[in-house]
C-alpha cells in the first residue's frame, strides 16, 4: 500500500540550463554529451558531498532539496565554481551556464517527488536568475546570514508568476569570485555612465543624438549626489554594442543609462532605459513622442525629462538596495542614500526609519547637510500626509534643521528644497518660494523643486503659476511615486478659479493614485461639491473624516497664507459633508 504524502520543512534548489535550446540547435550531440559529462562529474558529487538529494532531471533542468538551508547554498556555488571551471576549455558558444534558485519552505513529499508553493517559488527565482548565478529568497537567506560569509546584492522585492505576495530575491556573489559586482567595489555617491543614445534612422540623426547625450551628462552632473562619468569615457563606446555588465565593470559604475532615437517626418521617438549595471536588470525604462518644431527645444525638453527621472529612479532603487543591510555597518553615504530612499516611500514607517537614519548620520557626521535635510522632510511631509500630526513648535524645528542643513551647504539644490517646503509650513510662504527659486537656480534638473514650488505658490494663492510649476514638474518626472501631490495643488487651483470639472478631474487622480490621504478626499469633497455633484461630495467628505477623524484642519496642515481661503474650503467641506435631504412624496 503506498505511504501517505507528508509535510516537511526543505531548501529547495531548482536548476536550469541558460540557453539550452540555442545549444541544441548547434550541436545537439555534443551538448547533450557536456550535460551529461557535468551531471555525473559536478552535480551528482556536489549532492552527494552536501547531503542533497536530486528529486527529478530533464535534460536542461533539475530539482533538489536539502534537510539544512546552509548545505543548499554551498553546493549551489559549488556546482557555478565547477561548471565555470569546466567551460575554460570550451569556445564562448559552447558554455553552459547554470541558472539556480534557492528557496527555504514547507515542501510536500510523495513517492519521491516534492510540490507545494514553496517548490513553485524555487522555480521562479531560478527563471530571474543570471546565466552562472545563485539568487536567494529572502527567508533562504535569513535561514544562513549568520552561519556563512556571503556578499549578497538586493535586487528587492519582485512579484513572481502565481504566487500572490512579493518575494525578496539576493544574488550571491560567491567569496572569491565575482567581486567585480560587489557593491564595496563602486564609489561611494550612487555613479551612472550615459552611453552615446543610439541613432534608428540610418546615421541621419547622429548629432542629434550625440547632443542628447552630451546635455544628459552635463544636466546629471548637477546633482550634487551622483558621480557622473565624463563625455571622454563614454563616447569611447559609440557605434558599438556593448554588454551593460561589461561598461559597469570598466567605468566603476552602477548605473548605465542608454538610449535610442528614431525619426519619421516632424516627429521623434526617444527611448531611454536606466540599468544596474551589477545585475543587469532595467531600473527605469520611458519612451519619449515628440513633434519637431524647434530641434534645440526638443533635445532640451527631453533631456530635462529624461534627467529628472533618472534621478528619482537612482534615489528609490538605492533606498531598496541597501534597506535590508544591518544599518550598523553603513556608512555615511550609504546611510544618506538609505535615509533619502525611506523618505521617497511615503510611509508611515518609513519616514521613522528616515527620521532615525538622519539622527545617525548627523551623529557620525555634524557636518554633513544630508542628516538635517532628509530629517526635515520628513517631519513635514509625515504631517503633510497626515500620518503623524505635529504641533507648530515641531514644525519650527524642522524649519531650523532645514536652515542648518543650508548654512552648512547653502549651494545644494536639497537644503534650499528643504528649507523652502518648511518655511510654507511655518507660514512665510515669500521665503519658500525664494528659497525653492534657489534650488532651481542650483539645478534646472530638480524635478521635486518645481512641484514643492507648485505647492507653495498654490498655499500662497498664486493659482496659475501653482499650475504651472506642477506641470512642469510632472512633465519633467511623470513617474514621480509623490505625483499625487501635484494633482492635489492643481485640483486645489482650479477649485479657488472656479474650475470646477478640472479640480475634480485632478483631486479624482489625486485620490486613484493616493487613497489613504486625507486631503485629497476633502479636495475631491468641495470639487464635487462645487460640480453640483452632493451625493458624491458627501461620500468623500464622509471617507476624509474616516481617515483623519476630522473635518478641520489648521494652519499647518492647509497653510494658505491668507486665512480666508482655508475658510472658504473648511466651510464647503462642512457643507459636502451635509447629506441632500430626499424630499418626501406626497
Amino acid at each position: 500500500m503506498a505511504s501517505e504524502p507528508s509535510r516537511r520543512a526543505a531548501a529547495i534548489l531548482a536548476a536550469d540550463i541558460a540557453g539550452y535550446s540555442r545549444l541544441m540547435e548547434a550541436d545537439e550531440l555534443g551538448t547533450h554529451r557536456r550535460i551529461e559529462f557535468l551531471r555525473s562529474e559536478t552535480i551528482e558529487p556536489a549532492l552527494a558531498a552536501h547531503r542533497g538529494r536530486l528529486v527529478k532531471s530533464a535534460g536542461d533542468s533539475f530539482l533538489a532539496e536539502f534537510g539544512d538551508a546552509l548545505d543548499a547554498v554551498e553546493c549551489a556555488i559549488a556546482i557555478q565554481r565547477a561548471t565555470a571551471a569546466s567551460n575554460q576549455s570550451l569556445a564562448d558558444d559552447q558554455w553552459l551556464e547554470w541558472r539556480l534558485g534557492l528557496h527555504f519552505g514547507e515542501v510536500i513529499a510523495d513517492r519521491g517527488d516534492i510540490f507545494g508553493g514553496d517548490v513553485n517559488i524555487a522555480a521562479r527565482i531560478e527563471a530571474l536568475a543570471e546565466p552562472g548565478e545563485v539568487y536567494l529568497s529572502g527567508r533562504m537567506r535569513e535561514e544562513v546570514r549568520s552561519r556563512i560569509s556571503l556578499v549578497c546584492l538586493d535586487l528587492g522585492e519582485r512579484w513572481l508568476k502565481n504566487i500572490q505576495e512579493p518575494v525578496r530575491i539576493y544574488q550571491v556573489v560567491a567569496p572569491g569570485e565575482r567581486r567585480e559586482n560587489a557593491v564595496d567595489d563602486l564609489p561611494e555617491k550612487p555613479s551612472i555612465a550615459v552611453l552615446p543614445f543610439t541613432d534608428m534612422g540610418g546615421g541621419d540623426n547622429d548629432s542629434f543624438c550625440d547632443g542628447l547625450t552630451e546635455d544628459v551628462i552635463t544636466e546629471l552632473s548637477r546633482f550634487s549626489g551622483f558621480l557622473v562619468i565624463a563625455r571622454n569615457s563614454t563616447f569611447a563606446y559609440k557605434g558599438r554594442a556593448v554588454d551593460v555588465k561589461h561598461v559597469g565593470r570598466e567605468l566603476g559604475v552602477r548605473y548605465v543609462l542608454e538610449g535610442s532615437v528614431r525619426r519619421a517626418g516632424d516627429r521623434v521617438r526617444i527611448n531611454a532605459q536606466l540599468i544596474d549595471a551589477t545585475l543587469g536588470h532595467h531600473v527605469w525604462a520611458e519612451r519619449y513622442d515628440r513633434r519637431i518644431t524647434d530641434i534645440f527645444l526638443v533635445q532640451d525638453d527631453i533631456t530635462q525629462a529624461v534627467v529628472a527621472s533618472t534621478e528619482s529612479q537612482i534615489t528609490l532603487a538605492e533606498g531598496q538596495r541597501l534597506a535590508n543591510r544591518p544599518r550598523p555597518s553603513l556608512e555615511v553615504a550609504d546611510l544618506i542614500r538609505l535615509g533619502w530612499g525611506k523618505c521617497y516611500e511615503l510611509k508611515y514607517d518609513s519616514y521613522q526609519t528616515a527620521k532615525d537614519i538622519a539622527r545617525q548620520i548627523i551623529r557620525l557626521d555634524p557636518k554633513n547637510p544630508r542628516g538635517f535635510q532628509i530629517l526635515a522632510a520628513a517631519i513635514v511631509h509625515e504631517h503633510y500626509l497626515g500620518l503623524l500630526r505635529h504641533p507648530p513648535s515641531m514644525i519650527q524645528q524642522a524649519l531650523a534643521y532645514a536652515q542648518h542643513a543650508a548654512q552648512i551647504d547653502e549651494n545644494c539644490e536639497y537644503s534650499r528644497w528643504t528649507l523652502g517646503a518648511c518655511y510654507m509650513f511655518d507660514g512665510q510662504h515669500e521665503r519658500g518660494v525664494a528659497a525653492l527659486r534657489h534650488a532651481i537656480e542650483i539645478n534646472p534638473n530638480f524635478a521635486i523643486a518645481y512641484a514643492t514650488l507648485g505647492t507653495v505658490l498654490g498655499w500662497a494663492g498664486r493659482f496659475e503659476a501653482a499650475i504651472v510649476a506642477h506641470d512642469m514638474a510632472l512633465r519633467m518626472n511623470p513617474r514621480d511615486p509623490a505625483s499625487f501631490f501635484r494633482y492635489f495643488g492643481k485640483a486645489l487651483a482650479c477649485h479657488l478659479l472656479d474650475r470646477a470639472d478640472d479640480a475634480v478631474r485632478h483631486a479624482e487622480r489625486c485620490v486613484e493614485m493616493r487613497p489613504d490621504w486625507h486631503l485629497g478626499w476633502a479636495m475631491l469633497a468641495v470639487a464635487s461639491l462645487r460640480a453640483g455633484r452632493r451625493h458624491s461630495a458627501a461620500n468623500y467628505a464622509e471617507r476624509c473624516r474616516q481617515i483623519a477623524g476630522t473635518l478641520d484642519f489648521d494652519a499647518t496642515q492647509m497653510p494658505f497664507a491668507d486665512p480666508g481661503y482655508r475658510a472658504t474650503i473648511l466651510n464647503d467641506l462642512r457643507r459636502a459633508a451635509e447629506r441632500p435631504r430626499i424630499a418626501a412624496v406626497a
